[in-house]
């Protein structure tokens, strides 16, 4: 080691050479990082008959597991279109007689990968063009960082806007604000982000309510996850083929309950309507599936 060329103040140690020498030194060869293009992303929106996207109203957006058990109890009637990406049902279109707005319940049957959520989101945008836009969305009690350790009992309806209204004053009321540094990740962030933004951010104003879960938030898939197209049966399904999906029990409905008090006073309601949980809208046929694994008079593990 002595007579090399070593630097005593240099602020790392001596590269291995310096030492002593064998094979390990001698560079492999790396596959070389390129970059991956996205790929083109096919968004097409059909409507029924006279069933055309009202421009420049409130539009509501159902996101996600729990954008479907609030549009099970939520009396959105008989579906009137149907929003696909790359041919895959991911928008469910209803125009509710309690409020006057168009509501879509967002990936309920289909989860959609990253590098679709933008042209997704964009496409809605570009076709209502509405003057508001509130989204029903989910957020993880068990990855949310805060000053102060919260209980899933306790977790609060949480909110996030792109722009403040004083029309949010009393739905802001029962809200906490959804605060760095925790990120939202679901396509209710890819709206967001384009609301946030000009030219969109002069027209369109953003609301989020999130409501709490227990469960950390699954990986978002990097395609699809389903391979049925979206057929003429698909784009006129009712909401009743959502009762079948599985985890809607990991939500409160007192929780879902008050997220809904919440969009119709954002919304402007001049009526209010109750929500039904489940198992109060179909007869108990919540409490049945409940009972699916018990065998022999016992629950099955």
């Amino acid at each position: 080691m002595f007579g090399q060329d070593i630097d005593p103040l240099a602020d790392s140690i001596p590269p291995r050479y310096a030492y002593e020498s064998d094979e390990e030194d001698e560079f492999a060869d790396y596959p070389v990082s390129s970059s991956v293009t996205a790929p083109e992303v096919e968004v097409k929106i059909a409507l029924g008959n006279g069933s055309e996207a009202v421009v420049g109203q409130t539009l509501i957006i159902a996101s996600g597991e729990v954008g479907a058990v609030w549009a099970r109890g939520a009396k959105l009637g008989v579906q009137t279109g149907q929003v696909s990406v790359d041919k895959h049902a991911i928008g469910l279109v209803f125009r509710p007689s309690w409020v006057a707005s168009s509501v879509i319940v967002s990936e309920a049957l289909t989860r959609l990968p990253v590098w679709a959520m933008h042209a997704y989101a964009e496409a809605v945008l570009n076709r209502w063009k509405p003057s508001k836009v509130i989204i029903i969305d989910g957020y993880s009690t068990a990855t949310y960082i805060s000053a102060a350790s919260i209980p899933y009992h306790e977790a609060p309806l949480r909110y996030l806007h792109s722009s403040f209204l004083k029309s949010d004053l009393k739905a802001l009321s029962s809200l906490a604000p959804f605060e760095p540094p925790n990120l939202l990740q679901s396509t209710a962030a890819a709206f967001l982000s384009i609301l946030a933004l000009p030219p969109q951010s002069a027209k369109t104003d953003g609301f989020a309510i999130l409501i709490p879960s227990p469960r950390a938030p699954r990986p978002t898939p990097q395609s699809f996850d389903r391979s049925e197209s979206a057929g003429d049966e698909a784009s006129f399904a009712s909401l009743t083929s959502l009762s079948s999906l599985e985890g809607s029990e990991g939500w409160d409905p007192s929780v879902v309950h008050a997220a809904h008090h919440a969009l119709q006073v954002s919304a402007g309601c001049k009526e209010s309507m109750a929500w039904l949980e489940q198992g109060e809208n179909n007869g108990g046929q919540a409490q049945v599936r409940r009972r699916v694994l018990e065998v022999g008079g016992s629950m099955y593990i």
